[in-house]
């Protein structure tokens, strides 16, 4: 699993990339992607028609009921901060803040997008989008908007209509390759056979009976909760969080190596320091070879300008192997006979020479390479 020290580390060496001016272009786009993956929280968008079932969802991810499910259509994000508060926005591009975290009247004034902030552990990790109606129609709307920065996706609702699956066809595969379909307790499968293949999962969760578990007076009850499917979708946010970091991670890897020089930290210069002084020692006069006596030196020179010399050049020819057995003059291995060889010394014997007669019956007449051209050695019985 990726240590949380190295995501950092990691994240600052993107940083550092991508403020070099000689990056290029080319490869920025990776860096960023790895660098929001890694410096911000994965963003989970649940999506569907059936708004009970996907509030209670994400009340149950959260691990706190923060919005009450009776809401008949949300557009919220759900992100952390040590002081709990939302920001309401407005159709009209007006905006408002809501100290605290008493939420349950942020949509009486119908604001078109909600950012509801929590002081939760699992919001530092993950990012919640919630995204749902019952209208599939106006769900589908602004689709654009809301799924493609999404990382992760959980498709929730009763029926499979056309906007819904228009809206999975234009999905990006990036995403589809992370989504996974939630079905409720009451939810028909039948209506999402034509599509079910292609989600990476398919699960069913009873988010009520599920919270109910964690909330049980005794403490966790953990097989009612995993009857209810919490283990499983809990198991699920886990591994996408992992998966999704450690791609991150690998490919920030690949971009330090190409790019290795842009992250080498210009080295201080060395300080000078005294060279040490070697001891003094005693010096030896060495002998001049000119000073030597010149009878012996004569001797030598005489010696090597009376040397015989040959005319012959000692060279191997050109195009042949100069084999140890040919520079040495003898031969290393005895000469192989073959089949040619054996007859070729049978049809030189001489004609007195009685030929040994074989005991065996007379070999079969064979037809000469006249007659088959295309007959070998082997096929001749040689």
């Amino acid at each position: 699993m990726s240590d949380e020290q190295t995501v950092i580390d990691t994240a600052l060496k993107l940083q550092r990339l991508l403020e070099d001016a000689e990056f290029p272009k080319q490869d920025r786009f990776l860096a960023e992607q790895c660098l929001r993956r890694l410096a911000q929280p994965l963003r989970l968008t649940v999506f569907g028609t059936d708004p009970k079932h996907a509030i209670s969802l994400v009340n149950l991810m959260i691990g706190q009921s923060v919005i009450s499910p009776s809401i008949e259509r949300a557009r919220i994000q759900f992100l952390y901060s040590d002081t709990p508060h939302a920001k309401l926005q407005y159709r009209d591009g007006s905006t408002k803040r809501i100290e605290g975290q008493d939420f349950r009247r942020l949509f009486d004034d119908s604001p078109s997008r909600v950012r509801i902030y929590v002081n939760l552990p699992v919001l530092k990790k993950v990012s919640f989008f919630l995204a749902t109606e019952k209208d599939a129609k106006r769900l589908c709307s602004d689709v654009d908007k809301i799924l493609p920065p999404s990382d992760i996706s959980l498709w929730t609702g009763d029926d499979l209509t056309i906007p819904l699956l228009e809206a999975w066809r234009n999905m990006p595969d990036r995403l589809r390759d992370h989504s996974y379909l939630v079905l409720s307790p009451k939810m028909d499968m039948e209506s999402w056979k034509s599509v079910a293949q292609e989600f990476v999962e398919i699960m069913r969760v009873d988010p009520r009976r599920a919270q109910d578990a964690k909330e049980d007076p005794n403490g966790v009850d953990k097989a009612e909760f995993k009857a209810a499917g919490g283990a499983t979708i809990v198991k699920i946010i886990k591994r996408e969080i992992e998966v999704l970091t450690q791609s991150s991670l690998d490919a920030s890897e690949v971009l330090f190596a190409r790019y290795d020089s842009l992250l080498d930290e210009p080295e201080a210069a060395p300080e000078p320091q005294a060279e040490p002084q070697a001891p003094a020692r005693e010096t030896v006069a060495e002998e001049d070879p000119l000073e030597r006596p010149a009878d012996l030196t004569d001797e030598i020179i005489d010696r090597i300008v009376s040397r015989p010399t040959r005319e012959a050049v000692y060279s191997v020819p050109l195009g042949k192997l100069a084999s140890r057995s040919r520079l040495l003059g003898t031969p290393t291995q005895q000469p192989k006979i073959t089949a040619r060889t054996v007859s070729m010394a049978i049809k030189n014997m001489p004609k007195t020479t009685a030929r040994p007669v074989s005991k065996a019956g007379p070999k079969p007449r064979v037809r000469s390479r006249r007659s088959r051209p295309n007959a070998t050695p082997w096929s001749l019985g040689l």
